[in-house]
């Protein structure tokens, strides 16, 4: 069935129109219901999310939000990105895409819905230790054990500072090494900071040159509490 919120977004689309009104067409034959979410069309089964549409400069994509859990025997699926854990999408360039992948598409929804209602979750990473930093501030925290042990002392932390059984640090921690790695112009390398904080605080400013985005602000609290 369709939503009519998604009906206006067809209508807006300038580019992949007819890609999008091909890839609608097979969802609605599933047993997805379709709603707007992140103002992009979406696509769940009982409440919870499992594909949604994305439009990009030079190809439109169905993103499976547990695209690494699903059985994709002819390997159709892409990464988003390197730091993609879960996503995983499939690109198309022409309704003649589509039309080629309409049989595997149907195949991917089918086993989204029963990775979701086996509750299947991709596997947590161990927590990071300080080997999983950028060499320079792994290299600061050989030399520094007590700034070493502030770093790991936060994995106990929550984003706010505050001590908890149940961290949520991990997630912050890999988006902190992530912005650190960005920083890679001259002024924002941590092996030219004079200071500890300078130090820590690179986890968390990513260089202006790269035009990555800076961690969010929960991201950075988290981040700023390891230095107190």
């Amino acid at each position: 069935m369709s939503d009519s919120r998604v009906d206006e977004y067809a209508d807006r689309l300038e580019r992949w129109r007819d890609e999008f009104a091909a890839l609608r067409t097979i969802l609605w034959d599933t047993d997805l219901t379709e709603a707007l979410k992140w103002h992009k069309p979406c696509y769940t089964h009982a409440g919870k999310n499992i594909v949604i549409f994305q439009p990009l400069n030079d190809l439109c994509a169905l993103m499976f939000f547990k695209g690494a859990l699903l059985n994709d025997p002819k390997a159709l699926l892409r990464e988003q990105g390197e730091n993609s854990r879960s996503s995983l999408r499939l690109e198309f360039r022409a309704v003649a895409d589509v039309t080629s992948m309409k049989s595997a598409l149907r195949d991917l929804v089918a086993d989204g819905i029963r990775v979701q209602r086996a509750g299947l979750r991709v596997k947590t990473p161990a927590p990071p230790t300080h080997r999983d930093y950028p060499d320079e501030l792994a290299a600061l925290m050989e030399a520094d054990p007590g700034l070493r042990e502030r770093i790991r002392a936060a994995d106990t932390r929550s984003p706010t500072g505050a001590t908890c059984s149940t961290s949520t640090t991990p997630s912050n921690q890999r988006h902190a090494r992530l912005a650190s790695s960005a920083c890679r112009t001259e002024s924002s390398k941590v092996s030219e900071c004079t200071t500890e904080r300078r130090a820590m605080r690179t986890i968390v400013v990513v260089g202006r040159a790269t035009g990555r985005p800076v961690a969010s602000r929960r991201q950075s609290r988290w981040c700023l509490a390891t230095m107190r």
